[in-house]
């Protein structure tokens, strides 16, 4: 299958706990990384990147002091291309945009949309075929059909994902919470092997401007609490007449939950406020509709 591997690329790690590096270093070359050296701090950092010469850097954010933005920025200096991936999720709006000034790329915000993460894997890789779950957004199917690029569709659940990659002898999927999954040279997702595989398709691009290839439609949500997750024929009637009249420039969903007494309503279209129209008046449908079973019960 054509795209590029994940096995024996060159990477540094820089943090201060020795401990975590440790571990770090354990799990990556137990994955067929090639580690080429540790640093805990700025000044170790970028004597490092300049003497092993890593093709991705796996650097804390929160080092102390500001010196995991002294080594981005000394890193950058020497190679203005360098990948940088910052391994923390920080929930400070403003370090986390020092770290993308300073010349950081490949730093996953909380809000980062996970169906555009597997696009743009999906580009770079060069893959024939991708494996994503009934919540992907339209976007991401009309930029595959655009490119060539065979889409699987599966139930909500990465192990779903996982399912249909072996069974279609795929190598990438991924859900739109984020989870990504890289088969290859593993059976199993692996978040390090995501994360690097991440990096490396930005081509040492932001991760915002990586992201615009796909531009999203608009999404609305609802959780119904119902006293049965059966839906009924009066919902599937409209949810199907609907989905005829939007004929792909927009689609509603409804699933029960696997996890929770509630129905799922999902609407997309080409506007927000068509959005919430159509997942406002499907979500009062499953209400009214669940209100009539319940009273037939009593």
């Amino acid at each position: 299958m054509p795209g590029a591997t994940t096995a024996g690329i060159r990477v540094l790690i820089v943090d201060d706990h020795a401990l975590f590096r440790r571990g770090l270093r354990e799990h990556l070359e137990a994955s067929g990384l090639n580690v080429v050296g540790e640093a805990e701090d700025a000044a170790g950092a970028v004597a490092l990147f300049t003497e092993t010469e890593p093709e991705v850097i796996l650097m804390d954010l929160h080092m102390p002091g500001d010196s995991s933005l002294d080594a981005i920025r000394g890193m950058r200096l020497a190679v203005p291309d360098a990948r940088i991936l910052m391994m923390t999720v920080s929930t400070e709006e403003e370090k986390v945009m020092e770290a993308i000034i300073a010349g950081a790329c490949g730093y996953l915000l909380k809000d980062s949309d996970g169906d555009q993460i597997v696009a743009i894997c999906a580009l770079a890789l060069g893959v024939d075929l991708v494996a994503v779950t009934v919540m992907t957004n339209l976007g991401f199917h009309r930029l595959m059909e655009e490119r060539g690029i065979r889409v699987v569709t599966t139930d909500v659940g990465d192990r779903y994902v996982l399912d249909a990659l072996r069974r279609e002898g795929g190598m990438l999927g991924g859900e739109q919470s984020g989870h990504l999954i890289v088969l290859d040279g593993h059976v199993s997702g692996d978040g390090i092997a995501a994360a690097l595989t991440l990096c490396r398709s930005l081509a040492g691009r932001p991760l915002a401007e990586a992201a615009a290839v796909m531009p999203r439609f608009p999404q609305a949500k609802e959780n119904v609490v119902v006293p049965s997750l059966e839906i009924g024929p009066a919902v599937a009637d409209e949810v199907g007449r609907l989905n005829a009249e939007l004929s792909g420039r927009g689609r509603v969903l409804v699933r029960p939950s696997g996890t929770e007494p509630v129905v799922r309503v999902l609407a997309e279209a080409e506007s927000a406020e068509e959005a919430e129209g159509l997942c406002g008046s499907i979500a009062d449908l499953v209400r009214r509709e669940a209100g009539a079973v319940k009273a037939l019960q009593r």
